[in-house]
């Protein structure tokens, strides 16, 4: 794949949903491996003014009303671009960016593209995701092949995207959820009895490798792992984001 109180338990939440599994117990000595996050922009963005190619002649030549300054060290702050070498600069809207990419943690992949010659977002945005060339027909997205390659002992649940739908960067994936929130992954009961309903769905869905079944075991494992994590209530104090982007893990 956005309470702000449960933010920092995100990452918490990332490392225990992909990495633990039935061997996590024998594993719990060692830290664990990095989660990946994977943000997709689906808005698209404006490269050459995220980074800004400020000594570039041409920049200026074809863009003259769109184009940003080189930077100025005595302009007001968040009124000029900053710098980041001898040749581009950093739009000052980006500037919590600035010293992780002065710490070496953070780089930019300039003219980066597709063969695509079609001009439309959506097939754009598809052969991204499906991490195809043009005219390529690929089975599932990227992360679908990614972890299907990995076979072994999968966790219950090896991926979760937060939005509306599973993206197409998934699709293929043994096991893959999408939810807006970790708030959605719980049951509404009458009695509030939660975990006697689970028993009862558990047992409902035990059986049998129809689509039903399979479905439904694979929507309580999922519910299970995120009640544990719940419950768990770890966090990396991590300073994440008031916006709708950053809660959208709560």
């Amino acid at each position: 794949m956005r309470d702000l109180p449960l933010l920092p338990g995100r990452r918490a939440f990332l490392r225990r949903l992909l990495f633990a599994g039935p061997d996590a117990g024998a594993a719990a000595a060692a830290p664990p491996p990095s989660p990946l996050v994977v943000v997709f922009l689906r808005g698209a963005l404006d490269g050459l003014n995220a980074v800004v190619p400020f000594r570039d002649d041409d920049y200026r030549r074809l863009r003259p009303t769109l184009a940003l300054p080189a930077p100025d060290p005595a302009a007001p702050a968040g009124r000029t671009t900053l710098r980041l070498d001898d040749d581009f600069s950093l739009h000052p809207a980006l500037a919590p960016l600035l010293p992780h990419f002065r710490e070496g943690r953070l780089a930019v992949v300039h003219a980066v593209g597709t063969g695509d010659r079609t001009r439309s977002h959506f097939e754009a945005q598809d052969l991204l995701e499906h991490g195809a060339a043009e005219g390529q027909v690929l089975s599932g997205g990227w992360l679908g092949r990614h972890l299907r390659a990995r076979g072994g002992k999968a966790a219950a649940m090896q991926a979760l995207a937060f939005g509306e739908t599973i993206p197409e960067s998934l699709r293929g994936a043994p096991s893959a959820g999408a939810v807006r929130s970790l708030e959605d992954v719980r049951l509404a009961t009458r009695t509030g009895d939660e975990a006697g309903v689970v028993r009862a769905l558990a047992a409902l869905h035990g059986e049998g490798e129809d689509l039903l079944r399979r479905s439904g075991r694979e929507t309580l494992a999922l519910l299970r792992r995120v009640q544990e994590i719940r419950s768990d209530g770890a966090g990396d104090g991590a300073d994440w984001p008031a916006d709708d982007f950053g809660g959208r893990g709560d």
